[in-house]
């Protein structure tokens, strides 16, 4: 279990690390995009794999997270592939279809993959009911939420871990 919470912590700090520039970004208005922002916000995305994972293990009971989770992944995939595109400069931000409705594409789908996933652990008692209605206000607000919850979850898995013979 505990490269589950490995895996929580990084997109934590990834996830603070993404807030931050963002915050700069908007303070400061360069004329210039930030590839290095721009990687960050893809390793971040791409963070979520694991948690996906990890999530779909604890709702095995359902049969609809095998599907939420593959959904999810793709997003989280289709985001990351985006970032790094738009790093690369092989695509623009925010210019192209391709580039404003993958990128609004990725970001909704992971977005009802946070909820619904939540939903299907408060649903099937695999995670706490506070928990998983965190991670549904975590969806709500953009990921807004997302460190608390994530933080919460990995105080969970660690207490089953360390309750597990």
């Amino acid at each position: 279990m505990i490269p589950w919470l490995w895996a929580i912590y990084v997109s934590v700090l990834l996830w603070l690390a993404v807030a931050v520039g963002n915050i700069a970004l908007f303070t400061l208005r360069p004329t210039e995009h930030w590839p290095v922002l721009e990687t960050i916000e893809g390793l971040q995305t791409a963070s979520l794999i694991p948690i996906a994972l990890m999530l779909h293990r604890i709702n095995r009971r359902s049969r609809r997270s095998a599907v939420v989770t593959v959904a999810g992944t793709v997003a989280m995939l289709l985001g990351a592939v985006l970032s790094f595109a738009f790093a690369s400069e092989l695509l623009t931000f925010g210019a192209g279809i391709i580039a404003v409705f993958g990128d609004i594409l990725g970001l909704v789908g992971i977005l009802i993959w946070l909820f619904t996933t939540n939903v299907l652990a408060w649903r099937g008692r695999a995670l706490p009911r506070n928990l998983a209605l965190l991670g549904m206000a975590a969806a709500i607000t953009f990921t807004l939420l997302y460190p608390v919850w994530a933080l919460w979850l990995a105080v969970i898995l660690r207490r089953q871990a360390s309750a597990t013979p």
